[in-house]
């Protein structure tokens, strides 16, 4: 039976502290003044969706995909969608109220319950290459939440706090059929004799806007990639591997289950170099 940790303060999960100023409501604020009410569902049940995003010099990079994102998200829980023209100006106004605007900067939105939170966050990088470990826990794919980037987050907490004990980065999650689906944070790809595979959205994935993208230069690039099933024990044979997320872009994989990898392997870096954003 898989252990079940407590949740702790998982470093990388917060990667640097929102700055003094937040976006509210319209409203631009103190990062420490009260946002919640007692009777929000946000608070009180985790009814919320929210996006995290790449700020570059000023930017919001892929902005219309994690928007998109964002009101499949708010339409499947029955939130309302905010004004994705306010969301816009709000993301570029946090970042120049807490001088984010040159370099990088972890941004987010917030959509809960009468509540929509936008914040600018200083940058921190990740390593460059991610050592993975299998989780013992499951995706449920024919979860109501699957493939939403739901507040309710804390199952994805003890997930990555439980492979950080075992030495791992990220943890590699099956779903209930024993497939590859994703992992607590991002989503993976194997590349297999040159062929990039990523498992399909149905394995319960996150729709990832880095998952989205890194397809399409694959397609630009020539590059052979399918969205395909695999066992979960592909990953005991795979010898190179990346994950992708918006604030990762692609990380190529190091290790795998205490196994050292190619790191980083040729169609890894060529699909980071088409990227070159990070």
């Amino acid at each position: 039976m898989a252990a079940h940790p407590k949740i702790a303060n998982v470093p990388g999960m917060v990667h640097g502290s929102v700055m003094g100023r937040v976006w509210i409501n319209g409203a631009v604020r103190d990062a420490r003044d009260p946002v919640l009410t007692p009777d929000c569902a946000g608070l009180l049940i985790g009814r919320g969706v929210f996006e995290t995003l790449l700020g570059r010099n000023g930017e919001p990079v892929f902005l219309p995909r994690h928007l998109r994102r964002l009101a499949s998200g708010t339409e499947r829980l029955g939130l309302p969608m905010p004004d994705p023209v306010l969301v816009e100006l709000a993301l570029r106004m946090m970042m120049v109220e807490n001088d984010l605007a040159t370099g990088k900067a972890r941004l987010r939105i917030t959509v809960v319950p009468g509540t929509v939170l936008v914040s600018a966050a200083s940058w921190v990088d990740y390593p460059s290459a991610a050592a993975i470990v299998t989780s013992p826990f499951l995706r449920n794919e024919r979860s109501a939440l699957a493939g939403i980037k739901t507040t309710s987050y804390a199952e994805n907490l003890l997930t990555l706090e439980e492979a950080r004990r075992r030495g791992g980065d990220e943890a590699i999650l099956a779903n209930s059929r024993g497939e590859l689906c994703e992992g607590a944070t991002t989503n993976l790809f194997l590349v297999e004799d040159g062929v990039v595979i990523t498992p399909p959205l149905d394995s319960g994935c996150l729709p990832g806007v880095m998952r989205e993208v890194v397809l399409e230069v694959c397609h630009a690039q020539g590059i052979p990639a399918r969205e395909e099933a695999r066992s979960i024990g592909a990953l005991g044979d795979c010898c190179e591997a990346f994950l992708t997320s918006s604030l990762r872009g692609v990380q190529t994989v190091g290790m795998i289950d205490g196994r050292p990898v190619e790191s980083p392997g040729e169609t890894t870096q060529r699909i980071g170099a088409a990227l070159a954003l990070w």
